[in-house]
């Protein structure tokens, strides 16, 4: 179970991270 938590939050951080690039990239353009 613990295993299946870590791999929730690591793929709630890439979200994160691929959100705020996408804001970066937005304003940029």
């Amino acid at each position: 179970m613990k295993h299946l938590e870590l791999s929730r939050g690591v793929i709630a951080e890439s979200l994160q991270i691929i959100e705020s690039l996408r804001t970066t990239i937005g304003v940029r353009r």
